[in-house]
């Protein structure tokens, strides 16, 4: 009587389990087959006011925050938009918290993202939109986008929006 038991308490978990495994497999291939689906966009990437810092990074404030600003170890959250460059202009738009409608969580440290990201972020301010243009530079091929949306060594251009800082 325990086994027929215990297989009827397993077969209670299978629809759980079935479930589980349609969700993760859309989730992935809703994630991964964006980069196909992507739009593309003829938007020029703002130059007014187009800031280089001391290390190469560019960015131009579209938006200046009037909250906190980051700090290491800190959970930040953003919304963000990621292009790749082409012809100065925004081209294949390869990922977007905005279009899952999921702002991004992070822990803020150097370690965890690209040196540009980082540092593009590290100045702003709750409530700030910055466009972020980044080279292989700042990227390398540790965090470099997979070849079939990004040929190696594009540059990459972040909308980053600074929702909240905690």
């Amino acid at each position: 009587m325990k086994t027929t038991i215990k297989t009827q308490a397993s077969y209670v978990w299978l629809p759980v389990i079935a479930i589980s495994t349609v969700v993760s497999v859309f989730v992935i291939a809703n994630f991964f087959s964006s980069g196909a689906e992507q739009q593309t966009a003829t938007t020029l990437v703002p130059t007014d006011d187009l800031v280089t810092t001391s290390s190469g990074l560019q960015y131009v404030d579209v938006e200046v925050g009037s909250g906190l600003a980051p700090e290491d170890g800190r959970l930040v959250t953003i919304h963000y938009e990621s292009w790749v460059m082409e012809n100065g202009e925004r081209g294949l738009k390869f990922d977007s918290s905005v279009d899952r409608g999921l702002p991004a969580p992070f822990t803020f440290k150097p370690e965890f993202y690209m040196k540009g990201f980082y540092e593009g972020i590290s100045t702003m301010k709750v409530g700030g939109k910055r466009t972020l243009i980044i080279t292989t530079d700042f990227y390398g091929s540790e965090w470099a986008p997979p070849t079939e949306l990004a040929p190696a060594g594009s540059t990459l251009i972040f909308d980053i929006e600074l929702l909240e800082v905690n």
